[in-house]
C-alpha cells in the first residue's frame, strides 16, 4: 500500500513539473511575440528595423 501511495505522489510531482514548464514556455514565447522580438510560427517575419540601428 505504501508503494502505491508513494508512486502516486511521484507521478503527481512529475505531472505538476511538466505542466509548470509548459506554462512558463508559453508565457515566455508570448512575451517575445508581443514585444516584436519573434513572429508567430509560419509568419516569416524578419527582425524589427530598430535592430539595424544598434546591432550592425
Amino acid at each position: 500500500m505504501t508503494f502505491l501511495v508513494a508512486f502516486a505522489v511521484v507521478c503527481s510531482g512529475i505531472t505538476s513539473a511538466s505542466t509548470s514548464a509548459n506554462v512558463l514556455a508559453q508565457n515566455l514565447f508570448g512575451g517575445f511575440v508581443v514585444n516584436g522580438w519573434m513572429g508567430m510560427p509560419g509568419e516569416g517575419r524578419s527582425p524589427p528595423s530598430r535592430w539595424a540601428l544598434c546591432c550592425y
